[in-house]
């Protein structure tokens, strides 16, 4: 998804890491917003796959969708950490932000 992908931001504190994939801009059943859904789908995919073996994950995310014709805003999707670390889960503050740049980049 080159050109849809954002250079990773550093928070001011605690160092965390932000990155958006933009909206392809196609109207919903185009060709163009399949591949721009599959693409999207290839990234929350990648970041499931970092989770750790009990299940908890540095790397939150959240899949919204907005500026459809109906003028609509949705959440689709996310996974929440924080019930897992209210529950004695370790967070790590850590992010492999330029790994996960790279992947949206080369999809």
């Amino acid at each position: 998804m080159p050109g849809l992908v954002s250079p990773v931001v550093l928070s001011v504190v605690n160092g965390y890491g932000t990155f958006i994939v933009a909206p392809d801009g196609s109207k919903e059943s185009r060709a163009e917003s399949d591949h721009g859904d599959e693409m999207r789908a290839k990234v929350i995919e990648y970041l499931e796959s970092l989770r750790y073996p009990g299940g908890d994950t540095s790397f939150d995310y959240v899949e919204v969708l907005y500026g459809d014709d109906r003028g609509e805003a949705k959440l689709l999707r996310y996974n929440d950490t924080r019930s897992r670390e209210q529950q004695g889960a370790c967070r790590s503050n850590e992010i492999d932000a330029p790994l996960a740049h790279e992947f949206a980049m080369q999809r």
